[in-house]
């Protein structure tokens, strides 16, 4: 299951809680042993997975030539039928091939080339939307083969229709909430909530609904061996997808009337009106839902969408926020500018690594005292 660096040992603790087989961590993915059912309910469940891979080969190659070989061996007709379109994607580090994309040229011609000696067909190619994705993974002579049981990466959901700028993905705004162990009981506030992310997957969280009910296509759904079989049905028909009532509150604010148009639209797609609120606030403006403690959760303005005197100005504010107005909170601030941070003035603890995207974050934690100068 393929998820991004430092979340490893969330999906592992996801994964134990639900009861799932004793995952082994590797780099930005952890690996099972399961069963059809297992990997339908790891589609379906996991908060931070970005995608279930089945492994198909692996083996040392020296050329070209042996990575066709090694393709040829996997029976890919056994896993799809020559009416299902396919892409290969993957990563390759390796002095064999001068051009990153050969290797996906190999292998798409070993099957086909598969296909054609069965019976004289071939499948179609669909590089944006193939029913089946086939991973490679290539370090120097070492090739991985894997199916990719997911298709599109798992933080399509199913409920975003649109995005504001850089906006953190479902994937990685879970890992967020789960990395700062909120209770998933007190109050939850974003004050630069964008599209509306980052709240609605503290409302999906705290309702115990399966990330993913939203959504529609799965690679799996294509796969011969679960062609006539009731597993998914059945799995689906298990997943709680009603929120409860009395949850506290979870609310996500904006000062750009476009965004909270945006995010209230991406929450209609849900079942979570009644438990995601969303309203035009300026930062300077926001404040607690509700006396005591609870969190904040939030992805500000950072990089080349703001000129250096609006980031002094709006980190200096976003600290003067949490300091007046959020006592007893636990804030934390993901960013990719780490300068930024020092404007919000403030001790943070701990600052660990993300990426959004290929921008290195820090998500930083700041804990609000009563009296915090």
């Amino acid at each position: 299951i393929k998820t991004y660096y430092g979340l490893e040992d969330v999906l592992i603790n996801e994964m134990a809680e639900k009861k799932f087989p004793t995952p082994r961590k590797l780099n930005r993915a952890v690996a099972f042993e399961g069963d059809w059912k297992d990997i339908v309910r790891a589609n379906y469940e996991f908060h931070t997975a970005l995608a279930v891979l089945i492994n198909v080969q692996n083996a040392t190659i020296e050329d070209e030539k042996d990575l066709y070989d090694l393709a040829s061996i996997v029976q890919w007709s056994d896993w799809f039928d020559v009416n299902t379109t396919f892409v290969v994607k993957g990563f390759v580090d390796s002095d064999i091939f001068r051009h990153s994309q050969y290797p996906n040229l190999v292998i798409k011609d070993a099957i086909v080339d598969h296909f054609k000696a069965i019976d004289n067909k071939r499948p179609s190619i669909d590089k944006d939307n193939a029913d089946v994705v086939i991973d490679v993974h290539i370090a120097q002579k070492k090739v991985t083969l894997s199916i990719n049981t997911s298709g599109s990466p798992l933080f399509h959901r199913g409920y975003r229709g649109r995005a504001g700028k850089a906006p953190i993905n479902e994937v990685l705004a879970s890992g967020m909430i789960l990395l700062s162990g909120w209770d998933k009981k007190s109050p939850f506030v974003d004050p630069f909530c964008g599209s509306g992310t980052i709240p609605i997957e503290a409302g999906i969280m705290a309702n115990g609904i399966a990330p993913n009910i939203y959504r529609k296509k799965f690679a799996f759904q294509k796969m011969l061996p679960l062609k006539g079989s009731s597993i998914e049905k059945d799995i689906r028909e298990g997943l709680n997808y009603r929120p409860q009532r009395d949850l506290a509150p979870i609310v996500g604010s904006d000062s750009d009337p476009e965004m909270i148009r945006i995010a209230q639209s991406n929450l209609k797609n849900t079942s979570l009106a009644r438990t995601v609120q969303f309203q035009i606030k300026d930062i300077k403006d926001v404040a607690p839902p509700a006396h005591g403690s609870g969190i904040m959760i939030t992805n500000p303005p950072y990089g080349e969408r703001l000129n250096d005197d609006d980031i002094e100005q709006l980190y200096s504010q976003l600290g003067s926020t949490m300091k007046h107005q959020f006592p007893g909170y636990d804030c934390w601030v993901i960013s990719s500018d780490l300068e930024a941070f020092k404007y919000v003035g403030l001790h943070a603890s701990p600052k660990i690594k993300l990426y959004n995207a290929k921008l290195e974050c820090r998500f930083n934690h700041y804990k609000i005292f009563e009296g915090t100068k």
